[in-house]
């Protein structure tokens, strides 16, 4: 697609990947500096996934939603945790199966 050959697609894809699993991660805490000014890190995503939510939209360079307003520190968010019991996880799990039977 677009002149590249398919393995340069292929090992961005396998890259990509491997680093939004690295940005969803809840086991590292904050990255040197230099990093956190330009790229997008654990600290910088988790508040995109929290309430509200409208922030740090960045996949690899939080340098964009810096220049957009649109970043937001995790410092500057209030501490939320979610508790869910296992019956409402269990009946989400069938509400999304039962999509997929006939």
């Amino acid at each position: 697609a677009l002149g590249l050959p398919v393995t340069h697609f292929i090992r961005h894809n396998r890259l990509n990947t491997v680093y939004q699993f690295w940005i969803h991660t809840e086991i590292v805490g904050r990255c040197p500096w230099l990093i956190e000014l330009f790229m997008n890190t654990p600290s910088h995503h988790r508040p995109h996934h929290r309430p509200p939510g409208n922030c740090n939209y960045a996949g690899v360079l939080i340098i964009w939603d810096r220049l957009f307003c649109t970043f937001q520190s995790e410092r500057h968010l209030p501490a939320t945790k979610v508790i869910t019991s296992s019956s409402a996880t269990l009946a989400n799990g069938r509400v999304r199966s039962h999509t997929c039977q006939r």
